[in-house]
């Protein structure tokens, strides 16, 4: 049998997991670039691969590219 839950009850528990969530500041992209050098030949896979996204997003190539992302937790 299930027991239907108040909203009083909802409402404390989202308030208190919110107190004891932590946040912290992410490195831009020019302070990561500086802490974690590319070498000559990832910098090239890295502009071959941006040269094959752009071939596909140009029509150039009849690939499919399919972009996907981390799941992010909502509130």
């Amino acid at each position: 049998m299930n027991m239907p839950l108040k909203s009083e009850t909802l409402d404390a528990q989202a308030s208190s997991a919110c107190q004891h969530r932590q946040e912290a500041r992410l490195p831009t992209a020019a302070e990561l670039r500086q802490q974690f050098p590319a070498d000559e030949q990832q910098v090239r896979a890295i502009a071959g691969y941006r040269d094959q996204i752009r071939a596909v997003l140009h029509g150039q190539d009849d690939r499919t590219l399919i972009v996907m992302g981390p799941c992010s937790i909502h509130d």
